[in-house]
């Protein structure tokens, strides 16, 4: 597996890696591609495209987005906002799939016991 950054490694093994060994989740794919929106050739404008760290299903069939970003990446990301924006819009909210996003400093946040508070379902959040 290929991970991007220390802390998306450390939030693997220490969360992602336990709960498919006790059956908890049922798949997990990382840093899978979702087009946000589509090229414009005759303008040479280039699809753009969301790619969440991890995307997981519980063995209950919940379905998570999780998305670690750091402070200084997402003042480094300027486009991130928007791209966050229309991949819920686009694919979180038709399919209700639950959006995390967690600070990379506070990888050891456990979103599987978080509290509703600390995440955000956009299927109520229309």
């Amino acid at each position: 597996m290929l991970f991007q950054t220390y802390n998306e490694q450390n939030f693997f093994y220490h969360y992602v890696q336990k709960y498919i060994q006790n059956g908890f989740i049922t798949n997990c794919k990382i840093h899978n591609e979702f087009c946000i929106i589509d090229a414009i050739p005759e303008y040479k404008l280039r699809r753009k495209v969301f790619k969440p760290d991890f995307l997981i299903t519980t063995q209950k069939g919940e379905p998570f987005v999780i998305e670690m970003k750091g402070k200084v990446v997402k003042k480094l990301q300027r486009d991130y906002g928007l791209r966050k924006h229309i991949f819920i819009e686009k694919y979180c909210i038709p399919n209700n799939w639950k959006f995390i996003e967690l600070k990379s400093e506070e990888w050891t946040k456990d979103p599987f016991t978080a509290s509703q508070q600390d995440i955000i379902n956009v299927s109520n959040n229309r």
